[in-house]
């Protein structure tokens, strides 16, 4: 690929930034060093605690594609997000977060690829990428968690020319277009999505890029995982923002998987205590389908499991690894209860 005829595209790389002094040089070794050239980088500091602001302007001081936007309060990832969107200068807009570099292989022509579809059809107006799930054999949580995004997304290539609302990790860059992202700042979960899906609605034909694959390769414990997804339940109405169907299943599917999980307990308590079988009989179905859903998830991911023992963890703690996913959803959705109480 020539990437000097594909030059005259200037891309704004966009980045939130809140205490990531832990991977804010990475993050800017991830894009200064792209053989693709014509960019900018704005990094909005949400108000870091820590060393973020001194490490940025240390590098700015010799590279004038980097531009340093302070909250001097902290705003949210919306708001920060919004006011990059309103400072880019680039006719391509990518968002990026700052721990890009756990998520894809330091690729040098990864822009290069990204940029490819735009500079060879002008109607192309969303670039998405395929996902793969990161396969760590020694943490079966992340493994799993790489599972679960995968098996929801597998599938969406294919369909994407036809799609009208984002999934996973699908739409990544953007033509820069007249988009109101006005409510942005006010989003507090789900602006990835609410960004996407605005593009989406005025984007023309949409292309894949060759050759990039995501992985979430983020979580790593327990802890991780309840902060990440009673997050999600907690702010879980600011999706009804983004998508109406995206909030109905984020919604539903905690409460569906918690109470067939008690009627189950309820039904199976009955049976041994009072030798009523009735219950257990109702909650059955609801219990099935759960198994189905592990099942399903788990024959996505075959082609990964590659050992016999991490087949076996997958079997063994898939489940209690999904359960906890919508166990700490579901805790975040009772404070909903209490704000509107």
């Amino acid at each position: 690929m020539n990437s000097s005829s594909n030059n005259n595209l200037k891309v704004s790389i966009i980045a939130a930034a809140y205490n990531e002094e832990r991977n804010i040089k990475n993050f800017l070794a991830f894009w200064l060093n792209q053989t693709y050239q014509n960019l900018e980088i704005i990094i909005v500091d949400d108000g870091s605690k820590d060393n973020t602001v001194t490490l940025i302007k240390t590098e700015q001081k010799n590279n004038p594609k980097l531009t340093l936007i302070e909250n001097k309060i902290n705003k949210g990832i919306g708001y920060s997000r919004y006011m990059g969107f309103l400072a880019a200068t680039g006719e391509i807009i990518k968002f990026s977060d700052t721990d890009i570099a756990n998520d894809y292989p330091l690729d040098p022509t990864f822009l290069e690829r990204l940029i490819k579809p735009f500079a060879e059809n002008d109607d192309v107006d969303v670039v998405y990428i395929d996902y793969t799930p990161l396969i760590d054999e020694k943490n079966i949580l992340r493994t799993m968690e790489n599972i679960f995004y995968y098996s929801r997304v597998a599938k969406t290539p294919q369909n994407y020319q036809t799609r009208t609302t984002p999934a996973g990790h699908m739409p990544t860059i953007f033509r820069n277009k007249k988009i109101d992202l006005a409510v942005l700042p006010d989003i507090k979960n789900g602006e990835d999505r609410y960004i996407a899906n605005e593009f989406l609605k005025k984007s023309r034909k949409r292309a894949q890029a060759e050759g990039i694959y995501c992985a979430d390769a983020c979580l790593k414990t327990f802890t991780e995982l309840k902060k990440r997804y009673f997050s999600y339940g907690k702010n879980s109405l600011d999706i009804w923002q983004v998508n109406k169907l995206i909030f109905l299943k984020h919604l539903t599917k905690p409460f569906a998987v918690i109470t067939a999980i008690i009627l189950f307990l309820i039904g199976l308590i009955d049976f041994v205590f009072c030798q009523q079988i009735n219950y257990l009989l109702l909650t059955l179905p609801f219990v099935a389908l759960l198994l189905l859903f592990e099942i399903i998830t788990l024959v996505y991911s075959l082609p990964y499991l590659k050992t016999i023992e991490l087949l076996i963890k997958a079997v063994l703690f898939g489940p209690l690894i999904v359960f906890a996913r919508y166990f700490y959803t579901f805790l975040g959705m009772t404070q909903i209860f209490k704000k509107l109480a």
